[in-house]
């Protein structure tokens, strides 16, 4: 019988949804019915794992179903994350990063095996260990290893018709640890085996192994299409951009489709010279982004071209940077010098009139946005070198950690004050459901606000420097073709195909109501978020610049 889900790990999924929904603004789900409850099938959920325990909160609040999750066994010792790991029904791992050769994993397998011969859904991360890196590290061979055990144990109890869907979970975030900024989730099959056909597998492929292998290279075949991850972050950068410039439609395609297209020129870009690609290898460490991105996938003559195509990228987002302007302001062009005046007037109003609104709320909230600031700041000052960066996959999780003490705290304290000092004869709970709508309210003028000020700063720059968007158009357009030429030979699908299969969600994101949504900004371009200033898409190594 499937495991049916826990009441506590209902309470703890409500409350990863909840944070997880208030700290980022779009969390775009596809394909979830791959996950769906079937006789005599097994899922075995394989993420990739950038962004330490957000993912695993990401995760449970992508599907309805129960998912067994697992985790280092350290976890249950922290102070504060154990008691949601605990409580869950996740299963400790021990990893030999942390035990040596002394790791011991052998009751951990035994939960496992139990979970998916009950056909339940069990989460295991491939990669092993989180890293906030441009790409996903070479998988580890257990998802197969475990995946074969299993239907080994079903074959020799006679339950041949038993299956195990591994499904692939592809979670890519616009900008990881920054405030409002989106998560796309994307499930696809990788592979569904039975039990009556694990040992002729096996023999195909001359050892377990060898079947594990071929299991895990099939996850990260799945991977490599629905989550952006390149092999050095100027790879992934420039793959923004040119994503931009060949699809010009902001919102109104699909986050999914947004993912898989820039995907698509990582590992267009992820093409080079012989010479390039060997001196990859040479430099890489073992756990950065797996190489098989970077293998030769066109012509000779093709590799010229993207060659270019990279220099011109690299050059034109460098200059975007230099001016601060994103590629959106230079498609739209300058409205004039009297346009862009009227323009910042307006913003410079409305930037006035939410500050205004936003200040009390604000002043409660400042605990939590100050305390987020600093623990980040605390995460870069110790992990201030270049292979410790990558430790900064833990920002995100400590933010909602902090917000998920501190925000239930200040809502209670500001109803109760309010209810013994200012309104005694107004019910408590009725004052609690206010306090919480003002507060949330507050986060969404503060992001609107932020909002504003960056467009504001962008009508200033084009007021004191006129020229520049000439410049940068002429940049844009010699891009244009050669974009368009080379995803055409690639098979890349058109910007009109795009627009065309969009969802109708992402169709009534242009609409005038949508300005108005309680729920959260309607936004121009995915990768956005509250955030002052242009938000760099290569993060660690942003901050290790800063403070080397």
């Amino acid at each position: 019988a499937v495991q049916t889900q826990p009441l506590l790990y209902k309470i703890i999924r409500s409350i990863f949804s909840i944070c997880i929904r208030i700290f980022y603004n779009t969390i775009e789900v596809t394909n979830e019915a791959l996950l769906a409850i079937k006789p005599n099938n097994a899922i075995l959920l394989c993420p990739n794992h950038g962004n330490s325990l957000t993912d695993a909160a990401t995760v449970i609040t992508a599907t309805n179903r129960f998912v067994r999750l697992t985790a280092k066994d350290k976890l249950w010792h922290h102070p504060f994350w154990k008691y949601f790991v605990k409580y869950v029904g996740t299963v400790p791992i021990q990893r030999r990063d942390d035990h040596g050769s002394k790791a011991d994993n052998s009751i951990a397998k035994a939960k496992l095996f139990e979970a998916l011969e009950s056909c339940s859904c069990v989460c295991l991360f491939p990669e092993g260990i989180s890293r906030y890196q441009s790409g996903i590290a070479p998988l580890k061979r257990g998802v197969g290893s475990i995946a074969i055990e299993t239907l080994k144990r079903a074959n020799q109890n006679g339950f041949k018709d038993f299956s195990i869907s591994v499904v692939s979970c592809g979670i890519t975030y616009t900008h990881r640890e920054k405030f409002r900024s989106d998560i796309c989730v994307i499930f696809e099959n990788s592979i569904t085996l039975t039990a009556d056909e694990i040992n002729q597998l096996i023999e195909k492929f001359g050892d377990e192994k060898s079947t594990a292998d071929f299991i895990v290279e099939n996850v990260a075949d799945s991977l490599r299409k629905i989550v952006v991850s390149g092999p050095d972050w100027n790879t992934v950068k420039d793959a923004f951009t040119a994503s931009r410039i060949y699809a010009p439609f902001g919102t109104k395609i699909d986050l999914s489709q947004h993912v898989m297209l820039t995907q698509a020129f990582v590992k267009i870009l992820s093409n080079s010279t012989d010479a390039s690609i060997e001196q990859r290898r040479l430099t890489r460490m073992p756990s950065d982004p797996d190489i098989p991105l970077q293998k030769r996938m066109v012509s000779t003559e093709l590799v010229a071209k993207i060659e270019e195509l990279r220099n011109k990228l690299d050059y034109y987002q460098n200059k975007l940077d230099q001016t601060g302007l994103n590629d959106s302001v230079v498609k739209d062009g300058s409205k004039g010098i009297i346009g862009e005046i009227k323009e910042t007037i307006k913003r410079a109003i409305w930037c006035i009139v939410l500050g205004f609104i936003s200040a009390p709320g604000a002043l409660v909230l400042a605990p939590v946005l100050l305390g987020g600031k600093l623990m980040e700041y605390k995460l870069i000052r110790d992990n201030a070198c270049l292979r410790k960066i990558r430790n900064l996959d833990e920002v995100a999780q400590y933010k909602l950690a902090i917000s998920f003490v501190l925000v239930p705290s200040l809502v209670f304290g500001c109803s109760y004050a309010m209810h013994k000092y200012f309104a005694p004869n107004i019910p408590f709970l009725v004052l609690l459901s206010a306090t919480a709508l003002w507060l949330w309210l507050t986060v969404r003028w503060i992001e609107d606000g932020v909002s504003s000020c960056n467009v504001l700063a962008v009508h200033w720059r084009l007021i004191s420097n006129p020229g520049i968007i000439a410049s940068l158009e002429q940049l844009r357009n010699e891009l244009i073709p050669l974009i368009d030429h080379i995803a055409k030979a690639c098979d890349v699908p058109s910007a009109e195909k795009l627009l065309k299969e969009a969802s109708l969600e992402s169709k009534k994101r242009s609409s005038f109501l949508s300005y108005f949504s309680i729920k959260g900004r309607r936004r121009k371009e995915w990768g956005e978020c509250s955030h002052i200033g242009q938000t760099p898409i290569d993060y660690p190594v942003s901050v290790f610049k800063k403070i080397s």
